[in-house]
Formats: C-alpha cells, structure tokens, sequence
C-alpha cells in the first residue's frame, strides 16, 4: 500500500495520515491446557484450528500499519526476535522476545528509525562485526532504502538514542521498494542485499557491499530482472551447484512465480 506522507529526512519524519486504522503485531499461542487458562476468553477472541483454540497476544501496538515481520535473534539470548516496518506511522520498530514465559505480554520494543512508508525491514549481519543491523525498505514518496546501524552492546539495544539511520544513495527516489533479502553474491567484502520494488521503474537488483560497508556512498546498484510488482524474494540453491539462488514471487494480474539461478560470474 502506499504512504501519503511528505518526502522524510533520514533523521525525522513528516507523517500526514489520512487513515487512522490501528494494526497491532500480535502472535498466536497455542491452545491452554488446562480449564483455569480458558477462564476470561470469550469464544470470539478464540481462533479455531483443526479443533484447536489459538489464542492472540498483542505484543506491539504502538504504531499504525504493522506491514511484514522478518526475525532475528539480534540480542544473543536464544529467542528470535521481530523488526517490522510500520508503513502509515512512519517507523521501523524492534521488539525483543522476553522468552516463553513472558511472551504473552507485550514484549520489549524500541523504535530504531523514523522512516517514511517502510515497506519491508530486515535484520542481517552487514558490516561483519557480529552483531545484527537493520534494513528498511520504503515505497510511497520516499521510495529509499535505509540502514539502521545499532549499538556496540546488546545492552543499549532498546535506546533509540543508540541507533544510527543512514539512507543508501543509490537507492535514493529509484523506485517504490517493497522487499529486500541478505545474501552473499559475489564472494567479497560484506553480505550483499537484493531489492525489490513496484511501479513504473519495478524490477529487482543487488546492492554490492562495499570494502567498508558504513560507507553508504560506494554500494553500487546491478540491476538484474524487470518487472512490475516484487512480493518477495527467497534465497534457494534451485539447481543444486551450491550457489544461493532466488526464487521470486511477482504480483501481476495473477500471480506468476519466475525463477533465476546466480550466474557463475
């Protein structure tokens, strides 16, 4: 869906809402087990699945627009962890899974970026220093890519104040970006990121990484196929010569599924 939102800076945003529905990132827990756990849940908040109750439990409400959820364990503690782009309130937001026996409370949760019409985000290793930094991807009028490089220690994680936003040059106003996926392409430096996008200027492409990766100028654009509207993109060894390849889903008329495969070179 696309933001109607002023153009942000990478630092603030402009956000101008004209639709006001809250979306919620929940989750859903299996059934009870025992007769006292049943006690309060109305059967309508009960979600039946081949005769099993799930359960929803709101973890993260803060925003408008939940659009995806890509996970990580980002913290080191074992539990995997979700980073999600809220597309109408203009932010990319962490949350750190409390573990099993918290998880059904809202968990821990620290915006790292306010960035316009985020799309889709991303948790991957970029700059090689062990630690999992974030991407956010933006259509709308932003139609930018921006890195969310956090902090030094797990301990300052949920400090807004210890991320840094930087906006990926090459990405700038190129088109409306909808997907992205880490992946290794050309066996140097950092991991790479592939690109997907909608529109007029559609198609997907590789951002090769840079001997610094922090150096967001020297990222260079490949394109690779072009098409019209990109949902996502996974990494699959389709012909088994060992090579990640991409199998991607494009939204057309009807949905059509074509497939590459890396090239040797």
């Amino acid at each position: 869906m696309e933001g109607r939102k002023q153009e942000p800076s990478v630092a603030a945003r402009g956000c101008s809402v004209r639709r006001r529905v809250l979306v919620t990132l929940f989750l859903f827990a299996s059934a009870p087990t025992t007769a006292s756990e049943f006690a309060g849940v109305s059967a309508d908040r009960q979600v039946l699945l081949l005769g099993s109750p799930w359960i929803r439990h709101t973890i993260d409400d803060s925003s408008l627009g939940a659009d995806g959820i890509r996970t990580g364990d980002i913290n080191g503690d074992g539990h995997v962890d979700l980073v999600t782009g809220w597309e109408q309130g203009g932010v990319t937001r962490l949350c750190l899974n409390p573990g099993p026996l918290k998880s059904r409370q809202k968990w821990p949760s620290v915006t790292i970026g306010q960035v316009d019409s985020p799309e889709d985000a991303l948790l991957a290793d970029f700059d090689d220093d062990g630690r999992l930094d974030v991407v956010s991807v933006c259509e709308g009028k932003c139609q930018t890519i921006f890195f969310h490089w956090g902090p030094s220690n797990a301990g300052g994680l949920l400090d807004p104040t210890a991320w840094a936003t930087t906006d990926l040059p090459a990405s700038r106003h190129a088109t409306q970006w909808m997907y992205c996926l880490a992946m290794q392409i050309d066996d140097r430096h950092g991991v790479d990121l592939i690109a997907g996008s909608r529109g007029p200027a559609a198609g997907i492409g590789w951002f090769q990484s840079p001997t610094d990766p922090r150096d967001m100028a020297a990222w260079q654009w490949h394109p690779i196929y072009r098409g019209r509207w990109i949902m996502s993109l996974v990494a699959r060894d389709m012909d088994r010569d060992g090579d990640q390849d991409n199998e991607i889903d494009i939204d057309l008329s009807a949905e059509v599924v074509r497939k590459f495969g890396q090239r040797d070179n």
